[in-house]
């Protein structure tokens, strides 16, 4: 079934509003955090890589994790990128005082992981047929086990939560 060009233009239209009403609702929150509990000190962040099975091979999930300088958050904020992202996302390289959300999210005392998705970022990168939802949704639910448990001392947190970038209707 072929779609015509008004209604193409139509999707494309629906889907670019859509971004833009998450990228801003994004970074309202990151502004009402970083305005009520903004950290003097500062924030640190560090390139940190977890290893995951992905199917019958181990993989390595890499991240940046931002916290507030000199304190170790209660919470960890995993922040996943939608579909082919990668950790910039959440962690833009221009100007991140302005425009990281992970940076604003450890300015306000909450720690945050920003991740490559396996086949992404600096994430490892097998044969395309093995990446699946399943695959990349078995991949997070790891490193979330990694926060919780086993992280380094910087990552390690009984309490962490998942910032999805987009959801299924």
């Amino acid at each position: 079934m072929f779609m015509s060009d008004q209604s193409v233009r139509k999707l494309v239209t629906r889907r670019r509003l859509r971004a833009w009403a998450m990228a801003l609702t994004a970074m309202c929150v990151a502004g009402a955090w970083s305005a009520g509990t903004a950290s003097a000190s500062g924030i640190e962040c560090s390139n940190e890589s977890v290893s995951v099975q992905a199917g019958l091979f181990t993989q390595h999930v890499d991240g940046t994790y931002c916290r507030p300088a000199g304190t170790h958050p209660d919470g960890i904020m995993l922040l996943v990128p939608g579909g082919t992202y990668n950790r910039a996302y959440w962690d833009f390289p221009y100007q991140p005082d302005t425009y990281s959300f992970a940076h604003a999210a450890a300015r306000a005392g909450i720690g945050a992981f920003a991740i490559d998705l396996i086949g992404t970022g600096q994430s490892s990168r097998p044969l395309s047929p093995t990446i699946t939802a399943t695959s990349q949704a078995s991949s997070v639910h790891q490193v979330i086990s990694h926060l919780r448990t086993t992280g380094s001392k910087a990552t390690r947190s009984t309490r962490c939560c998942s910032a999805p970038t987009h959801w299924a209707r």
